[in-house]
């Protein structure tokens, strides 16, 4: 038990009372021994009852209300931790009770710098919810597996925390894609490296509406836009005909749904084949527009 590392684990949360509180009892719920973590929840200015639900709990409560992004809430956790590995969980995320004792265990060798987690989701109580699950929405197969280099989604991650005294904190202004810049700057920066494990397990929470879904990957889009902009000299330029396939793309799912007779399905079978094409197009949709946005944004071409 002396030899266990000492772990800081930092939730950055907004308006989440109706999840804060699941998270911070899977948390407190650990096999871990209880005197090797902490739990810092980030409040990042909720306006809703999160402080309240938070100040029930034996954690350290911290409130970043300069900037709202999750990663200016993770850094202002960082800055707070007194773990020599960081464990980085999401608010709409529920963790497995030996989360802490299997990620924190596969920091052996001494190049592993950082150690990403399995995302499950959550069961889906509705179509959209489904839809995500089956898509694989948050798949750290995905990331891992990036054309660029390997980054793991940071609803569950281990950094070592020397890490971040060498190559500095999250980028705090981006809406997303600071997962990525992170793990490539340690990559390209030291030595250390990514480790899968797999039996580090985390429930997610998904979106649960096409409004919600959208706004996710408009997000998403414009967190791509900032990592090409960063990159681009190490990265594969995009192509005019890669946006030009992607029209196509586009219309071809227009073209399907209007085919399955979107307002008139009345067979189960069609109904599903229906909504999935929908949600498809609202998917590509939104992380097109994110790319459009980002681009306007950052004066650069990649839509």
């Amino acid at each position: 038990m002396n030899n266990l590392p000492f772990v800081s684990v930092i939730v950055p949360v907004y308006n989440g009372e109706k999840i804060i509180e699941g998270c911070i009892e899977s948390l407190l719920d650990q096999d871990y021994p209880r005197d090797k973590y902490e739990l810092i929840v980030v409040d990042n200015n909720s306006r809703d009852k999160t402080a309240q639900i938070i100040r029930r709990y034996p954690v350290r409560y911290i409130v970043e209300d300069k900037i709202r992004t999750s990663y200016a809430a993770r850094n202002e956790g960082i800055r707070y931790a007194k773990g020599e590995i960081l464990a980085f969980i999401d608010a709409d995320c529920i963790a497995f009770k030996n989360w802490i004792r299997v990620g924190a265990g596969a920091f052996k060798k001494d190049n592993t710098g950082c150690v990403a987690g399995i995302i499950k989701g959550t069961k889906p109580k509705n179509y959209v919810e489904e839809y995500l699950i089956k898509e694989n929405t948050l798949s750290q197969d995905v990331t891992l597996n990036h054309n660029f280099l390997p980054y793991p989604q940071t609803a569950n991650t281990f950094y070592r925390k020397i890490v971040f005294e060498n190559i500095g904190y999250f980028e705090k202004k981006w809406v997303s894609g600071g997962d990525g810049d992170l793990a490539w700057r340690m990559q390209l920066n030291t030595n250390y490296k990514i480790k899968f494990i797999p039996d580090a397990v985390v429930l997610h929470k998904h979106r649960s509406t096409i409004k919600s879904m959208f706004k996710q990957r408009v997000k998403w889009g414009i967190g791509e836009t900032l990592l090409y902009k960063k990159y681009r000299r190490s990265r594969p330029k995009r192509k005019f005909r890669e946006t030009m396939k992607d029209l196509y793309v586009l219309i071809h799912m227009i073209g399907k749904i209007i085919r399955l007779e979107l307002s008139f399905c009345e067979k189960e079978e069609k109904k599903h084949r229906m909504r999935k094409k929908f949600l498809d197009l609202i998917a590509f949709m939104g992380q097109k527009i994110g790319m459009l946005i980002g681009s306007i944004k950052n004066r650069i071409y990649y839509v």
